[in-house]
């Protein structure tokens, strides 16, 4: 049975292959495309075809993944409560996506973040260090020795999953800053759903790599959640090869099919049962828990 990272890998490479053969066509050997190299014509023709049995795979894929979700995840999030934080240039449709696969799970959306650039490039580092440092000497479940952005991370938490005042005024904290928005008036959550976008410098990439693991620590579960092209050579990929969030911290990829985000459901349901993993297209962990 051709697994579904065979699948995703096959599929890149005729788009690769396709990319390099509408290249040739449309540059300086377009004349030799279509005049001089019939080899050419015919390698081209076999390849649109290939892409169009492909996208036609995909489909398939995601229609029965959209029929059998229920019987999927159905029950995994039983009366659990899920917020959805989101980062810039992520999918807003992976996340509208989560919150229907979470329902079916039977789970509640109850609130929905953005967490702002400035609470993780250099511009901001200052400000997340000094106020980071403020709020923290009241909230007890940010541990002493946290560093600059796994505290930013562990404040998050705290705000996310915390209730009355307290919760309330450290949100409004964070949002003043500018590192956060959050709903006027946000649920507490259980678990939490992080959407990241496909790509961010190494810098960025290792602050968020605390951020997460500051944000996973203070929270039952939590899953960082991509597109493939994210995991196969964006941000996921560098948060995944970061030693210490990868050991801690929980993952799915190809979020935008329906399967993609039925694994990103189950991953959080085993990560808040205690069972950590990297899961996907591109996940060490197979398509998703249970999946090796």
């Amino acid at each position: 049975m051709i697994s579904f990272r065979h699948h995703v890998v096959s599929l890149v490479a005729v788009l690769v292959a396709l990319a390099a053969g509408i290249a040739l066509g449309g540059g300086p050997l377009s004349d030799l495309g279509r005049t001089a190299s019939p080899k050419l014509r015919a390698e081209n023709d076999q390849l649109r075809a290939e892409l169009t049995a492909a996208h036609g795979a995909t489909g398939l894929a995601d229609g029965l993944a959209e029929q059998y979700a229920d019987r999927l995840v159905g029950g995994t999030l039983k009366e659990l409560r899920i917020a959805l934080v989101t980062l810039p240039g992520s999918d807003s449709k992976i996340a509208s996506g989560l919150s229907e696969t979470v329902k079916l799970a039977g789970g509640t959306v109850a609130a929905t973040y953005e967490l702002q650039a400035k609470a993780y490039n250099t511009s901001g580092k200052s400000l997340v260090d000094t106020l980071g440092a403020q709020l923290a000497d009241d909230v007890d479940a940010v541990p002493a020795d946290a560093t600059t952005y796994t505290r930013l991370g562990a404040l998050l938490a705290a705000g996310i999953v915390g209730d009355g005042e307290a919760a309330t005024s450290l949100l409004s904290s964070l949002g003043s800053a500018g590192l956060v928005t959050a709903p006027d008036e946000p649920a507490p959550a259980d678990l939490v759903l992080v959407v990241v976008g496909q790509k961010a410098s190494a810098v960025e990439t290792d602050a968020l790599a605390g951020l997460f693991t500051g944000l996973d620590g203070g929270v039952d579960g939590s899953v960082v959640v991509a597109s493939t092209g994210s995991a196969e050579s964006g941000l996921l990929r560098g948060l995944r090869a970061d030693p210490t969030w990868s050991e801690v911290g929980s993952s799915a990829d190809s979020a935008q099919t329906g399967a993609g985000r039925i694994s990103a459901v189950l991953a959080l349901a085993a990560d808040a049962a205690g069972g950590t993993g990297h899961y996907g297209a591109f996940g060490s962990d197979g398509a998703a828990p249970g999946s090796d």
